[in-house]
């Protein structure tokens, strides 16, 4: 009996033993788990802003592991059709594409072919919507976004083209619409075209995002802007290219601040405004301002290359820019302050630019900054105008001038 007693009392010593043991083991297990998920998450192609400290991913990695759900066009192939999980009639497509994301797929995978929408895409959280790259067309067929996505995180748009058809006349209904507060995004090879608002909006308080490999084409009107930034922070944008009415670019900011913002290889023609645009909006709140932004490799063709402006009580501070080369038909560059507008802080550096009906370069109104490394070239104007500036330096510029009665530089 003794010894039973004792046989018992060292099971349930054993078990005791073996209870911990195991308890340690999926600790192990969850915490390798956790480390593995965070590893396979891959860091963002473009380099981010260091204040970013590690905290992005690349969506379409969280979605990896997932099943697609694959949307066929009305017109796709015929296999294509046959591994599909549902196949859209041509007509007011967009209730397919919705019905997945209110499923909850997290990978939708659109077909070749065109998807006619009669009313918007509303994107959700979590959701991976894929074409199969210029194939694959999302026709807008009204006055509306093609694609709207308001409040989410953890999303990406690659390979398709959103055709606006000229039909999305409204200041609002932009092509795609990303707005309030989404953040830790990618939209990346994306054709946006016939777009009669701007072609790509980001708006009120987005972040953690990146944008990619982006062609803009629209007619040459105003407010036709290819990529428009408002009130946005911690993003990277690069390989911005195509032809607007507007300006390619736009980094801006009315009510919300717009703060580190990394930019890199924008090229193409804008026919009434710029390439990249850098400012503070008409009308806007007493908290307007736009900081820590930084620009590389602008070129093409445009009424201005690049211009940096204020134009109400808002502020824009430290700003590098660059790699500028190109014809601007009424300025290379510039930056002006108006209306009580303040500017800060500026720094350009590498230019080549030419053909200016006016000035070349003009600075006007900014503290602190330079002007570094250039040339101005065949302007028809004063090639480097300086007014009210503030410890602002120019050093190693070039300037070669055909109109006699004009100086190469002149200083108000």
């Amino acid at each position: 009996m003794l010894r039973l007693h004792g046989i018992i009392r060292r099971q349930t010593a054993a078990r005791k033993q073996l209870h911990v043991i195991n308890k340690s083991l999926l600790f192990c297990f969850l915490l390798m788990a956790c480390l593995s998920t965070i590893c396979s998450v891959a860091l963002p192609p473009v380099a981010l802003a260091s204040n970013i400290d590690g905290k992005f991913y690349l969506p379409e990695n969280l979605f990896s592991d997932t099943a697609t759900y694959f949307i066929a066009a009305s017109d796709a192939t015929a296999t294509e059709k046959a591994q599909a999980d549902v196949v859209c009639d041509g007509k007011a497509d967009q209730v397919e594409i919705n019905a997945a994301i209110i499923a909850g797929h997290n990978h939708i995978v659109l077909s070749s072919g065109t998807f006619a929408i009669g009313a918007q895409i509303v994107l959700a959280s979590n959701i991976w919507l894929q074409g199969q790259g210029a194939g694959t067309i999302i026709k807008i067929g009204g006055d509306y976004s093609g694609i709207k996505v308001i409040g989410c995180t953890y999303f990406t748009l690659s390979d398709f083209e959103v055709d606006g058809d000229n039909k999305n006349t409204g200041l609002g209904s932009h092509s795609i619409y990303i707005r309030t507060g989404c953040s830790h995004f990618t939209v990346r090879d994306l054709r946006v075209v016939n777009s009669h608002s701007f072609s790509l909006m980001f708006d009120d308080d987005c972040s953690y995002g990146v944008v990619d490999n982006i062609y803009c084409l629209s007619s040459n009107e105003a407010y036709h802007d290819g990529v428009h930034l408002n009130g946005c922070s911690n993003m990277t944008v690069s390989n911005i290219y195509g032809s607007t009415g507007d300006d390619l670019l736009c980094i801006g900011s009315k009510t919300v601040a717009t703060s580190h913002i990394t930019a890199t290889n924008i090229s193409g023609v804008s026919g009434m405004a710029h390439l990249c645009r850098i400012y503070i909006a008409e009308h806007a709140s007493a908290g307007a301002a736009v900081s820590d932004i930084t620009v590389s490799n602008i070129s093409g063709t445009a009424k201005r290359l690049l211009i940096i402006n204020s134009d109400t009580n808002g502020t824009i501070s430290r700003v590098s820019v660059n790699n500028i080369s190109g014809v601007g038909t009424a300025n290379g560059i510039r930056a002006d302050t108006t209306a009580g507008g303040t500017i800060s802080d500026i720094n350009i550096d590498g230019f080549s630019v030419s053909g200016s009906s006016t000035y070349g370069v003009f600075i006007n109104g900014v503290t602190r900054g330079a002007l570094t490394n250039g040339s101005i070239l065949n302007c028809s104007d004063h090639s480097l105008l300086l007014r009210a500036n503030t410890a602002f330096k120019c050093d190693n510029i070039n300037i070669k001038t055909e109109v006699a009665s004009r100086s190469g530089v002149a200083v108000d």
